[in-house]
């Protein structure tokens, strides 16, 4: 299932594996969006990433936040990845994807691309997604 924002909460005493499927999705969507307002969740590991030369942390190219359970046999790794675009030092567009740990590697979230507009002076003047 695609990770979508869908609010829309089942009656927990009829629960069915879609309901849970659609749950976990509504979760992933809200770490995404928590995981962009703070570079550090408790708990998680954040790596960002610079492939610029030298090297320019102010503008990274993309973080990952990760986490890794032990609870469960095999360990699996739950990652959310933001990769950025910059026009200048402008913020243009931001990607983002997540890798459930089950092996099938980053995918990019459905409504997850986000383009952002500048006027002439670097003032944000509005975002798109899709």
């Amino acid at each position: 299932m695609a990770l979508t924002e869908n609010f829309n909460v089942p009656a927990l005493a009829q629960v069915t594996e879609d309901d849970l499927t659609q749950m976990r999705a509504n979760w992933n969507y809200l770490a995404l969006a928590a995981g962009k307002s703070a570079l550090v969740l408790p708990g998680w590991t954040t790596t960002i990433t610079s492939a610029s030369s030298p090297q320019n942390f102010a503008l990274p190219d993309y973080m990952v936040i990760a986490k890794t359970y032990t609870t469960v046999s095999p360990n699996i790794t739950v990652q959310y990845k933001y990769i950025y675009t910059w026009t200048g030092s402008n913020l243009t567009t931001i990607v983002y994807q997540f890798d459930d740990g089950g092996g099938g590697g980053f995918v990019t979230v459905t409504g997850g691309t986000i383009t952002q507009t500048f006027d002439g002076l670097g003032n944000l003047t509005g975002a798109t997604s899709a």
